[in-house]
């Protein structure tokens, strides 16, 4: 028995020696809340600062929300137009409403669900951003999404190559400038359209014309066409004139008596 025991701990030893058993790390838990996320990434300090400046950690640390935060990058906010900042700093709660434009409340956008070019579910702001999926990078307004999908136990972070900047916080100078240029493209679009329409119309009468040219022939032919001979024209017979009936012939009165010596 003895012998027994000894010869499978020999086995067991030399098993462990021979085919050591290798130990699968453990993966890493998740970030209990998205403000962890973003504390623990270097690279999205200068956004950190500013929400935490805004006083939104403790709605991106709940646990009862479902939330998607599209983190711009350090060198997105180097590149930010210093007026945007101030102009956030003097309006009540425009740090806020910073924060919250990078914000999706009740929701977690994943970097799978951006497909096609669509509009963003709205943001905490109250305005919506621009997905689109449709190359191989992913953009949101006119940034990049550079790393995807940071996990944390009550939502997603996305870390994105630009500050996406809500209209309320926009240059003035820049929307008015936007605004006209837009004007010019629908109009531009619209003139080309107009063309495009009248060429097609042109292109149809066209084709018309070409497809029935036999109707006009078969008029100038019936217009050629000797006339019919006329029957000839028969007098009707005139009725009889009646004789005229003769006039009155005037009866002298005979003079008698005295009257006749008197003329």
């Amino acid at each position: 028995m003895k012998k027994a025991s000894l010869l499978a701990l020999s086995l067991l030893v030399a098993g462990g020696l021979f085919f050591p058993f290798k130990a699968h790390a453990a993966a890493p838990a998740r970030p209990d809340n998205v403000m962890k996320v973003l504390e623990s990434n270097k690279d999205l300090s200068k956004f950190t600062d500013v929400v935490k400046s805004a006083g939104m950690a403790s709605e991106l640390e709940s646990k009862d929300e479902r939330l998607t935060v599209f983190a711009p990058n350090n060198a997105a906010m180097d590149k930010l137009d210093s007026g945007v900042l101030k102009r956030a700093k003097d309006e009540k709660d425009g740090l806020k409403t910073f924060v919250k434009y990078h914000l999706i409340k009740g929701s977690v956008v994943f970097s799978g669900n951006i497909k096609g070019r669509r509009a963003s579910p709205s943001t905490a702001a109250g305005e919506m951003m621009g997905f689109d999926g449709t190359g191989k990078e992913l953009k949101v307004n006119n940034g990049v999404i550079t790393t995807p999908d940071l996990s944390a136990m009550n939502g997603v972070v996305q870390v994105v190559s630009a500050v996406l900047v809500p209209d309320s916080l926009r240059d003035p100078k820049i929307k008015e400038e936007e605004r006209a240029k837009a004007e010019k493209v629908m109009k531009d679009e619209m003139e080309t359209r107009q063309k495009e329409m009248e060429a097609r119309q042109k292109e149809m009468e066209a084709k018309m014309a070409k497809e029935a040219p036999k109707a006009p022939a078969k008029a100038e032919e019936a217009a050629k066409a000797p006339e019919a001979p006329k029957a000839p024209e028969v007098a009707s017979p005139e009725a009889p004139t009646a004789p005229a009936a003769p006039a009155p012939s005037e009866k002298k009165e005979e003079k008698t008596g005295w009257r006749k010596w008197f003329n």
